[in-house]
């Protein structure tokens, strides 16, 4: 279903919407899983009012591309692959890394990714969260997405993770989506399953976390 029309005939924006892969690999399988979901995600999850339009009136989804794709930085949506930024994240918090811990803080959709790794995840995705100061996803509806070799480690990894978003004030209503390796080639399917038990809830705390909107002419609501 496509956004609805917006003024002079553009189409009402997505919420926008970020993919955080904490894969030590560039264009990894992780990367691949998330990349899927948050395109379905960015296709389904309900656009912003008329009053809230940006002048180019783009959808999340756009910048994301179909499953499969590389995917750039688009209007109101991107990917922040940490593999990109190894050589940085250590070291300097203020040149590319601040950009997208800026990125990520701004989102209102945020696909957190990871491989599991002996239970954990990876140590990227621990050095890159743990440079937001508290409550900095406050407000952010996140889903976490974990891509583990056995089931045992896809739960530790799972409840790891969103220990530590949840201490930095993610909304996270529904379960993550996690895969064995094992299921690879199924993700659609599974990613459809999930979707269809969760995507209402989504729905209801994307629009519960909206700001409010402002009037058509930029002045503020009556007291």
């Amino acid at each position: 279903m496509s956004a609805p029309p917006g003024p002079r005939g553009t189409l009402a924006p997505r919420p926008s919407l970020v993919v955080l892969d904490g894969s030590p690999q560039l264009a990894s399988r992780t990367l691949t899983v998330a990349r899927f979901l948050a395109h379905r995600l960015a296709t389904s999850l309900p656009a912003r009012p008329p009053a809230a339009f940006g002048p180019e009136g783009t959808s999340a989804a756009e910048g994301l591309g179909p499953p499969g794709t590389s995917g750039t930085t688009g209007a109101g949506s991107g990917t922040v692959e940490l593999a990109r930024l190894a050589g940085d994240l250590f070291t300097d918090a203020h040149g590319p890394v601040r950009a997208r811990l800026a990125e990520v803080r701004d989102a209102e959709v945020l696909v957190v990714a990871t491989p599991a790794y002996k239970g954990q995840y990876t140590g990227l995705l621990k050095a890159f969260l743990d440079l937001l100061p508290p409550g900095a996803l406050a407000g952010t509806l996140v889903v976490p997405v974990v891509v583990a070799n056995a089931p045992e480690h896809r739960v530790t990894t799972d409840v790891a993770l969103r220990a530590v978003l949840a201490e930095l004030g993610a909304a996270l209503p529904v379960r993550s989506f996690t895969l064995v390796e094992a299921a690879l080639g199924e993700v659609e399917a599974h990613g459809e399953r999930w979707l269809s038990a969760h995507l209402r809830v989504l729905r209801a705390v994307l629009t519960a976390l909206a700001p409010p909107t402002a009037p058509l002419n930029g002045s503020r609501p009556a007291a």
